[in-house]
């Protein structure tokens, strides 16, 4: 499950120090930084929902939704998402893997667009007949 760092701060809110807490949970995996304020408690989490909640508003795109699909030979090492109207590119390295941002023109993001349920997780992927 993911969880922010509001939500570690409720659920920790009877601990003296609650930050000590959180990186005491995360040595002992019990908590795996996503980025600074965000966490899995999942070690098994499916990359491609960490993917969509790094950075949104984003949906898994480019090679990585080719090779899902199995329209590509070669194996993809990092997961590249499509997102709009952030002006950059962003780049997240973590324990799920490399996570790859790029923008897309805003008015081609909101088509084609599949959400595909993993796991009782929805996914964001682009559409590709």
């Amino acid at each position: 499950m993911i969880m922010t760092i509001d939500i570690l701060l409720l659920k920790f809110k009877n601990y003296s120090n609650i930050y000590n807490k959180i990186s005491n949970e995360e040595k002992n995996n019990n908590l795996i930084k996503l980025k600074r304020g965000l966490y899995e408690t999942n070690i098994n989490a499916n990359p491609y929902t960490i993917a969509n909640v790094l950075f949104s508003p984003s949906y898994i795109s480019f090679e990585t939704a080719l090779a899902y699909y199995g329209l590509i030979p070669e194996r993809v090492y990092a997961i590249k998402s499509a997102t709009f109207k952030k002006n950059k590119k962003k780049k997240y390295n973590n324990s799920f893997g490399l996570f790859l941002y790029q923008d897309v023109n805003p008015n081609a993001y909101p088509y084609d667009i599949n959400q595909i349920l993993k796991k009782k997780q929805m996914i964001l992927i682009d559409y590709i007949p």
